[in-house]
C-alpha cells in the first residue's frame, strides 16, 4: 500500500499487546497521514486515543505511529458541514422568529 501524507486511513488490526496497553486505537478509527517513515506512518486520529502530538506538532493526544500494514487508504465521502453563526437564524425574518406583530394577523 502506497500512502501520501494527507490520505486517510482506517484502522484494520489493532497494534501489539504493548501500544494497546498505551493507547486507545481500536479496529475501524480513522485518521490522516501526517508523517512517512520506513515501516509507520504517523496519523493524526479524528478521536483522542491517549496518543502523543507526533514529531509534526499535531494535536496532543491523537496522534500515534502506526504499521503500515494496520491501516488501510479510504476514500472519504463528502460530509455536510454544519456552521454555527452566533446563534442567528439564517432564512428566517427576525419578525417570523419572534412571532407577527400585533395587527399583522
Amino acid at each position: 500500500m502506497k500512502l501520501k501524507i494527507g490520505d486517510r486511513v482506517r484502522v484494520i488490526s489493532l497494534p501489539d499487546l504493548a501500544e494497546a496497553n498505551v493507547v486507545k486505537v481500536r479496529i475501524g478509527m480513522t485518521g490522516t497521514v501526517k508523517e512517512l517513515r520506513e515501516i509507520r506512518a504517523g496519523v493524526e486520529f479524528d478521536k483522542d486515543i491517549n496518543g502523543h502530538n507526533g514529531h509534526w506538532g499535531g494535536k496532543d493526544g491523537y496522534c500515534w505511529y502506526m504499521l503500515y500494514e494496520r491501516l488501510e487508504k479510504i476514500e472519504e465521502t463528502a460530509t455536510e458541514e454544519i456552521k454555527e453563526d452566533e446563534g442567528k437564524r439564517h432564512g428566517k425574518t427576525e419578525a417570523c422568529i419572534q412571532g407577527p406583530t400585533p395587527g399583522d394577523e
